[in-house]
């Protein structure tokens, strides 16, 4: 009692155990003071006691005796496994303790007991406790053990130092979360550029789920890192064994955006290649961005010919394609469109003939306005010929 009272209890058992009185070792245990059994135990250690005896000691308190301590003790003299019948012992009682659990998984991982089942579906152990215990000799026994416990900056810590970025850009992806991603995606940091292309070329790829990859596209957005968006982005669209992703929408609408921004040589390859995005809002975004070519280019692969003819007209001004346009589709609202993009540029008969040819009589007030200021006395035939048709078509 008094060595106990004052904390001898190493140099009473280091005492009892020279003069052979191990018995009375084993009733301090059970009788005085069950819980310095982790300190007793710590010691026998010590002076090389045989393991089986230890044990038979533990089994005698198993219930008394603080589990924590007791893996604290045995740990510092690497001898973790010695407690696995203990544990055992405590989990077929149905122990649900969290040291228990934690002090198992370690014993698991140190025997190669299927550690790796454990970690991922035991929900009794403390992560963080088994995650650094794994760390410097287990770094993937670690990730497991963080991962499941959603550990993140001892994840990336332990990714980081071992190497593990593969392991570190599935987590990302799985865990979702706009604050890792931006502890990740910072230009400060050294392994960002080799956890993103782990992103990219694995962790991406494996997933079918859409949230996954919207959480991933808006913390590249965020991050601002347009390259890496759109090699990503391209990958997931254009590279997917996914027909999900290959025609989704929105990634498409995403991957032709970015490089409107960002790249714009990039955005007429896949304008044409890609064909499931919101046509009309990307078109206009190109004539923005005073890319007419690009939003012709949509505006023909979408059928949107009057909307292509436009662009030819008002913004790359090539009245003389307009027309090579015109003819090649032969479609009225075409010739309208030209006709009246002629006269406003005087030219009288051109514009008529386009009207014309588009059966068109909304337009005559325009006709006549137009040929009022530009027509040469030739041009009247035309003029007066086409208003004569219009005139009999309203009495019709």
């Amino acid at each position: 009692n008094v060595c106990d009272r004052f904390g001898f209890v190493d140099e009473m058992v280091r005492f009892m155990i020279k003069n052979k009185q191990i018995k009375f070792v084993e009733g301090f245990c059970q009788k005085i003071n069950p819980s310095r059994t982790p300190i007793v135990v710590g010691t026998l250690l010590d002076m090389d006691r045989s393991e089986e005896s230890i044990q038979k000691l533990i089994m005698s308190v198993k219930n008394h005796v603080p589990v924590g301590e007791l893996a604290d003790e045995v740990e510092k003299r690497n001898k973790i496994k010695l407690l696995l019948p203990f544990l055992e012992s405590k989990v077929a009682d149905g122990s649900t303790e969290v040291e228990v659990h934690s002090t198992i998984a370690k014993c698991y991982i140190e025997t190669n007991n299927t550690p790796e089942h454990f970690l991922q579906s035991n929900v009794y152990y403390d992560s963080r406790v088994v995650g650094k215990f794994c760390a410097k000799r287990y770094p993937h026994f670690a990730v497991v053990a963080y991962a499941r416990g959603k550990c993140d900056e001892e994840l990336i810590e332990v990714t980081n130092q071992n190497q593990l970025f593969k392991e570190q850009a599935k987590y990302l992806v799985d865990r979702e979360s706009p604050e890792l991603y931006a502890l990740v995606l910072v230009k400060n940091n050294p392994n960002m550029q080799k956890v993103v292309d782990q992103i990219v070329q694995s962790a991406l790829p494996a997933v079918s789920e859409p949230e996954k990859v919207g959480a991933a596209v808006k913390a590249f957005m965020n991050a601002d890192l347009p390259d890496v968006l759109i090699s990503m982005l391209e990958r997931l669209v254009l590279q997917s064994s996914s027909s999900v992703f290959a025609r989704n929408r929105n990634l498409q609408n995403l991957l032709i955006l970015t490089t409107i921004r960002s790249d714009k040589e990039r955005a007429m390859e896949y304008i044409r290649r890609l064909d499931n995005y919101d046509a009309g809002d990307i078109a206009e975004l190109c004539v923005t961005a005073g890319m007419f070519e690009e939003a012709f280019t949509i505006y023909m692969r979408f059928e949107k010919y009057t909307e292509g003819v436009s662009v030819l007209l008002d913004h790359i001004q090539d009245v003389s394609r307009a027309e090579e346009f015109a003819i090649q589709r032969d479609v009225p609202e075409v010739w309208v469109a030209l006709g009246v993009a002629q006269l406003k540029r005087g030219m009288v008969v051109p514009g008529v003939r386009s009207l014309g040819k588009a059966k068109d009589v909304t337009n005559y007030e325009l006709v006549i306005s137009s040929a009022k200021e530009h027509a040469s006395a030739a041009d009247y035939d035309v003029v007066i010929k086409y208003l004569k048709t219009i005139r009999n078509k309203s009495k019709d």
